[in-house]
């Protein structure tokens, strides 16, 4: 808080000074003297504290604020009415009466007025200092006057001394009430405005830019610790020096010498490119500088990268890897070898399989296996649950306002979130031709446009698409673009439906018991033989997700091991019929002789699946190209491929 001196030349003022200061709770310090020596003794209080505030009046108050031009200074002045009660008592007396009085105090009263309101002589003694003050004394001992008016405590004194009677023109309670009054709202205003100025300090030395401002002179106000890192200088050493005055001016030039009101101007200042914002600021309608703020590139991508990693531990995580996947069988063990080799580059991939075949599952395990994208995002996109409006505002991100209902702010897409990581597009077959033109736009050149925006925002951002249908039949039929196609199956992974690896389904029905068991507090014991060959027995449309629902839905429904097998059985014939619940052993296929080039065997079945068993066995022969076995079938490719469905790899042969 500011150091309150009041300079009082009456000890009846300082008292009534001092009773005032303890009614407004004010710290005060009350200093009895005036002119010359009311000077020296303020002068230690002044240099301790040069928002000082200084309260006097007369000649004193003249003194100080010659002496203190900038500090604070107010005047606690007799008012004419003060004036008029003491030549009132002096006129009582009938002496001869002198006024003691500064040239200021002169100008203040129109003595000759009030005077004349009294009616009586007075003769007057104006003085400008202290030598002019005893001058003035001696000057009315001399003139014969018996009472004088006026001049504090020296003028009693010195009247005293010379045997002239004396009265003080003392301010009045109200008046210093008044003035002290006014100290207290300077003194809180000057809180206030404390406060706010620390405030603003605060936040400009947390910046995380640099800051650096000129006022009208070229003068550097304004020099935050990010800037003084920056030039490794201290704010001492600049600030209020001009710029040409600095060490290294042309490096602080560089920042203030573009256009007045960029933003995020690219600048490169001692090999650091920096992104530069620059304004003017005004005062009451004037230019009064500039403020320039400057950032290290480096450093906001390495912001932008902490905020995504927050945004990955509130959900955009792939939980998923290679590990959590079951299987035996050959077909399978084909595929993660494959998807390994492919988790580890950056290439677009394509996962095509049928509903409930574990797309998902495969493309965060994919995520997770690459050695750097596995520590950014993981955005899953179900492409088939929004309509292409919704879709291509979460894909893609909008500015303020652009729909009824949508966010003040600017909403970031989900490309952006997957910055640095992978989004997976599931089903999207089912996305518009339109939808599907941005999307293979956003693929080619790595960067988006939120809906409204008018920048483009480049991203760092693998691509793994999903399919259910046949996506040749989708491009014949010309429903799927062939160029987003030919985009994002650099690398194919055909995850095989569950009928073709029924070697695995022993071991995932034990596992979903475990994991339903453990859900439900129950305890039951691995299933029997024959339970596990009739689900081996089924065609299961659903795959997984399907034999996943029916062994909750039995877990629920039983309490023990004996009663889980009958609730199985129930549940089974109630899902596929009770004519194919009674099969046996799920039939084997007889393996030809691999003597005979010209001998095929297959398992009585469907057509498809007799035909699909033929197509594999002569293209897992490597006779032929998927080209040339077409033409020797004579079917188009696109028929080759619906026989074959989402098999393995044998899809990958050239031709």
């Amino acid at each position: 808080m500011s150091t309150v001196i009041f300079t009082s030349p009456y000890h009846e003022m300082t008292v009534m000074a001092h009773k005032v200061a303890k009614e407004l709770k004010l710290e005060m310090t009350i200093v009895e003297t005036a002119l010359d020596e009311a000077v020296e003794m303020v002068r230690p209080f002044v240099h301790r504290d040069g928002d000082a505030i200084l309260v006097s009046r007369g000649a004193t108050a003249n003194l100080l604020e010659k002496e203190f031009p900038a500090v604070k200074l107010l005047r606690a002045e007799s008012t004419e009415f003060d004036v008029i009660c003491v030549l009132h008592e002096a006129k009582k007396t009938g002496k001869r009466t002198g006024l003691l009085w500064s040239k200021e105090e002169e100008m203040r009263y129109k003595l000759d007025h009030l005077i004349q309101i009294i009616g009586m002589e007075v003769s007057y003694y104006f003085f400008e200092n202290s030598l002019d003050f005893a001058y003035q004394v001696d000057r009315a001992k001399y003139d014969g006057m018996e009472i004088m008016i006026g001049g504090g405590l020296r003028g009693k004194q010195m009247c005293a001394e010379r045997g002239i009677g004396h009265i003080n023109v003392i301010p009045g309670l109200s008046t210093i009430q008044q003035v002290l009054a006014r100290v207290c709202d300077i003194l809180h205003t000057r809180a206030k405005e404390k406060q706010a100025s620390e405030f603003i300090q605060t936040v400009i030395d947390l910046s995380h830019e640099g800051i650096i401002a000129i006022d009208e002179h070229e003068q550097i106000v304004v020099f935050n610790p990010k800037a003084a890192q920056f030039f490794g200088v201290q704010a001492s050493e600049v600030l209020y020096k001009k710029l040409t005055e600095i060490h290294e001016s042309a490096r602080f030039g560089k920042l203030f010498g573009g256009p007045v009101n960029s933003l995020e101007e690219i600048q490169e200042i001692s090999g650091i490119t920096l992104l530069v914002n620059r304004a003017s600021y005004m005062v009451t309608g004037e230019n009064k500088g500039i403020v320039v703020t400057f950032r290290d590139a480096t450093q906001i991508q390495e912001s932008e990268q902490r905020i995504r990693r927050k945004l990955y531990s509130k959900g955009l995580v792939a939980k998923y890897t290679f590990d959590d996947i079951l299987y035996t069988s050959v077909p399978m063990n084909r595929l993660i070898q494959k998807a390994k080799k492919y988790a580890h580059v950056d290439c677009n991939a394509l996962i095509i399989g049928e509903s409930g075949t574990g797309k998902e599952l495969m493309a965060q395990s994919l995520h997770n296996a690459h050695p750097e994208r596995k520590n950014g995002p993981f955005v899953a996109v179900n492409c088939a649950a929004l309509n292409d409006q919704l879709l291509e505002s979460e894909l893609f991100g909008y500015e303020p306002g652009m729909f009824t209902g949508a966010q003040k702010q600017a909403k970031p897409g989900l490309f952006e979130l997957a910055h640095g990581g992978t989004i997976f597009l599931d089903e999207i077959g089912k996305v518009s031709m339109d939808l599907q033109d941005k999307l293979l736009r956003v693929i080619q050149e790595r960067e988006i446009r939120r809906i409204g925006g008018e920048r483009n925002i480049p991203i760092d951002v693998r691509v793994i698409a999903a399919v259910n249908d046949d996506i040749h039949e989708l491009i014949e039929k010309e429903k799927f673009r062939s160029d987003l196609y030919y985009r994002l199956e650099v690398l194919v992974l055909p995850i095989p439906p569950l009928r073709d690896r029924i070697e695995d389904i022993p071991d995932l029905v034990n596992f979903m018991l475990k994991k339903y068991a453990l859900k439900y507090g129950k305890r039951v014991a691995p299933l029997r033989e024959d339970l596990i060959r009739q689900l081996c027995a089924y065609n299961w449309p659903g795959n997984l997700r399907q034999m996943e629902n029916i062994v909750e839905r039995c877990m629920v429904m039983a309490d023990n091991s004996d009663e889980l097998s009958t609730v199985l059985i129930q549940n089974l014939q109630d899902e596929f019929g009770r004519n194919e619940v009674r099969q046996a052993d799920p039939p084997k296929v007889d393996q030809p002789d691999p003597a005979d080039s010209h001998t095929l065997a297959v398992t009585i079945g469907t057509m498809d699946d007799m035909q699909r068993s033929l197509v594999k066995q002569l293209l897992e022969r490597r006779e032929y190209t998927k080209t040339q076995l077409a033409k020797k079938l004579g079917i188009s490719r696109t028929t080759l491929w619906k026989l074959l469905q989402e098999g393995d790899d044998i899809l990958m042969l050239d031709g």
